[in-house]
C-alpha cells in the first residue's frame, strides 16, 4: 500500500490513542517493506488530529503541536 492508502485508512480513526494502538498492531503484523509508508501516514494523521484539520501537505508550523 502507498502512503496515501495508509492515510485514508488512518483517517477513519478520530482518537490519538486508538491511532497509536492501530499503528503498533500493524507495525508488528505488517510487512517490513510497508513500514516506511505506514509511518509517514501515521505522522501525517497525528498532525491532522493535533490541528483539527485535514491536510494534503502538513504545514511546518503544525508539527510543534504533535506529541
Amino acid at each position: 500500500m502507498t502512503r496515501t492508502d495508509w492515510l485514508f485508512k488512518f483517517r477513519r480513526i478520530h482518537s490519538p490513542d486508538k491511532l497509536d494502538q492501530l499503528y503498533e498492531h500493524l507495525s508488528y503484523t505488517g510487512e517490513p517493506a510497508e513500514i516506511y509508508a505506514m509511518t509517514q501516514a501515521w505522522d501525517h494523521r497525528k498532525a491532522e488530529l493535533a490541528a483539527g484539520k485535514l491536510f494534503d501537505r502538513v504545514p511546518a508550523h503544525v508539527w510543534q503541536f504533535v506529541k
